[in-house]
C-alpha cells in the first residue's frame, strides 16, 4: 500500500457540533484532549511504556531536516501518520552543523529560497497527495532562554509573522497549524507579550511545564505537578506557580515574581492550548515523588483542570524521563495518560 493510500480518506474539514468526538479543521478536540509523545527511542517503544497508543508524534527538527532533496515529513514521521499518529514537528532556525540562523534573517527572507519556501512547498505538496491532512508546527519552541544568541524577541515575533506570510503566498497555509510553544517558566512571564507574532499567524499555544528536568542536580526535589503546571482556576492572576502561561494564555494574567506587575495576553483568550512537553527526570532519591507526581496527574487532568488544554505531549528523550524507575511508577504514568479525558478520537 502506498504512503499516498494508507491513511484513511476522510473529512479533515468537519463542522463543529456539540457532540464529543467532532474535531475542528485545527485539530482541536471538541471534548476531551490528545495524547502525545516523542517517541524516544522510537515510537513504538514509548507507547509499550505509556500502555496505549499515543495521538500526537512529536519530532524535532532543524532548517537542515528538509532542505534540498530530503522528503518531507521522513521515513519515521511518516510511519506514524500512516498509523494514524498526528504529526507535530518543532523546526529550529540552525544548522545540522550547529551554524544558527538568527532570527532577524528569517525575518528579513533571507531563508526563504534555500529553507523557508522549500518546506512550505513541501508541506503543501505532502497535503494534496495525503487526503488533504495537516501537520503541527512549531518554530523555535521555547526561545525565551536563547533571546540574544538568536535575536531579540520583536525578531523572534517577525520571524513568524514572516513564515505566515510565506506560507499563505505558497498556498501552505491551510496543510499546516502553527503552535506557539514557550518554556512558559515564571520568570519569562514579561516576555510572552513581546514573543507572541499575533493571532492572526498563531492557531494553538503551548507551554512545557516540567516536574524536574536533567539540568536540575540529582537530589532536587520534584515540583509538585499543580506548581509545575501553574494555577488551573480562578480569575486572580498566578503568583505562585513555577510555570505561569495557562492563566496568562486564559486572560486572568501572571505575576512576574517579586513584582506588582501582571501580564496578559492580548487578543483571543479562546485559542487552544496544548502541553507540548511535561515529565519528570527521576533520580533514586526521587522515586516515591515521581509516582505520586504522576498519580496527580491523572487526577487533575482526569478531573478537567487546565480544561482548555486540549493535547498533552510527553516527552522522554533524555533516560531518566522515562517513567521506568519502579513498577509503581510505570503503573502510576499508564494511569495518568490514559484517564478518558485523552481517550478521544482521531481526526483520521
Amino acid at each position: 500500500m502506498s504512503a499516498s493510500t494508507s491513511v484513511r480518506a476522510a473529512s479533515h474539514h468537519p463542522r463543529f457540533p456539540a457532540k464529543c468526538g467532532a474535531v475542528s479543521a485545527k485539530y482541536v478536540p471538541k471534548c476531551g484532549a490528545w495524547f502525545g509523545t516523542t517517541g524516544a527511542p522510537d515510537l513504538a517503544t514509548a507507547e509499550a511504556i505509556a500502555g496505549r497508543s499515543a495521538d500526537i508524534y512529536h519530532g524535532y527538527k532543524n532548517f537542515s531536516s528538509y532542505a534540498g532533496k530530503l522528503s518531507f515529513p521522513g521515513r519515521q514521521a511518516q510511519a506514524a501518520i500512516d498509523s494514524h499518529h498526528m504529526f507535530f514537528f518543532s523546526w529550529k532556525p540552525r544548522l545540522e552543523d550547529g551554524t544558527i540562523i538568527p532570527w532577524a534573517e528569517v525575518a528579513s527572507g533571507a531563508m526563504d529560497a534555500n529553507y523557508v519556501d522549500v518546506l512550505a512547498r513541501k508541506i503543501r505538496a505532502w497535503s494534496a497527495a495525503h487526503h488533504h491532512l495537516k501537520v503541527f508546527m512549531s518554530f523555535h519552541a521555547e526561545p525565551e532562554d536563547e533571546i540574544g544568541t538568536y535575536g531579540t524577541a520583536e525578531d523572534y515575533a517577525r520571524a513568524w509573522r514572516h513564515l505566515d506570510a510565506r506560507f499563505r503566498a505558497l498556498g501552505a497555509r491551510k496543510s499546516v497549524i502553527f503552535v506557539w510553544d514557550m518554556t512558559g517558566y515564571m520568570t519569562r512571564v514579561p516576555l510572552w507579550s513581546a514573543l507572541y507574532p499575533g493571532d492572526r499567524v498563531v492557531d494553538w499555544l503551548a507551554w512545557d511545564p516540567y516536574g524536574k528536568t536533567p539540568s536540575n542536580p540529582a537530589a532536587a526535589p520534584v515540583v509538585p505537578f499543580s506548581s509545575a503546571f501553574g494555577e488551573a482556576g480562578g480569575s486572580s492572576p498566578d503568583e505562585t506557580g513555577s510555570t505561569r502561561f495557562y492563566k496568562w494564555a486564559d486572560g486572568a494574567g501572571a505575576r512576574t515574581p517579586g513584582t506588582d506587575t501582571v501580564y496578559v495576553k492580548r487578543g483571543s483568550h479562546r485559542k487552544p492550548l496544548m502541553v507540548a512537553e511535561f515529565g519528570v527526570c527521576w533520580a533514586t532519591s526521587t522515586l516515591e515523588q515521581t509516582q505520586r507526581w504522576y498519580a496527580r496527574a491523572a487526577t487533575m487532568i482526569g478531573k478537567g483542570q487546565y480544561r482548555r488544554v486540549k493535547a498533552f505531549v510527553y516527552y522522554d528523550a533524555e533516560g531518566c524521563e522515562k517513567p521506568t524507575g519502579t513498577a509503581a511508577m510505570v503503573a502510576s504514568f499508564r494511569h495518568a495518560v490514559s484517564v478518558p479525558r485523552l481517550r478521544q478520537p482521531r481526526p483520521y
